[in-house]
């Protein structure tokens, strides 16, 4: 999978945005979450408060 920059291991829902040329990298943009990542340019909606 290191072909595709935008991989999610963690990922449990495949929404067909794997792909090798895209720079895009889904998962929480908020650092007031324990899931946020500092890499992420998507915000995919997955920030759970704990």
């Amino acid at each position: 999978m290191e072909n595709f920059p935008n991989y999610n291991p963690l990922a449990n829902t495949d929404d067909a945005s794997c792909d090798p040329n895209s720079a895009d990298i889904f998962g929480c943009m908020d650092d007031a979450y324990l899931e946020y990542d500092s890499t992420v340019t998507n915000d995919n909606g997955s920030s759970k408060r704990q």
